[in-house]
């Protein structure tokens, strides 16, 4: 890696590639290391190995979990966060930015924290 590079545009240029050979166009989505399309945004970074994500944005649905909630529920969604490998990461990130899926119909990831806004 070039010292002048961070993290997160290393990996993205994997994850661009990957795509690639998955058949998928994710150059058009990522800007400035992280990847993002109507008002939803993701980072993805590796440290000690493990791939690491970030991500905001808009979502339509309350998630259950937050049902009690509903009163601070202003149409927003963050989200940190870890992935096995970058086939789960690509899989994610396609739901997340592409398919545009609500908070509970993502895949399976580890979630550290997350809330609503």
């Amino acid at each position: 890696m070039d010292r002048s590079e961070s993290p997160e545009s290393v990996l993205s240029r994997e994850l661009i590639a990957f795509a690639h050979r998955q058949g998928m166009d994710l150059a058009t989505i990522c800007h400035s290391g992280g990847f993002l399309s109507d008002g939803r945004v993701i980072f993805l970074w590796r440290k000690d190995g493990i791939i690491q994500y970030n991500l905001q944005g808009t979502i339509g649905l309350l998630p259950e979990r937050f049902k009690a909630s509903a009163h601070a529920f202003r149409g927003m969604w963050h989200e940190v966060g870890t992935f096995e490998n970058i086939e789960q990461a690509l899989v994610f990130l396609k739901a997340w930015l592409i398919d545009k899926k609500e908070v509970d119909d993502l895949p399976m990831r580890c979630v550290r924290s997350h809330g609503i806004g």
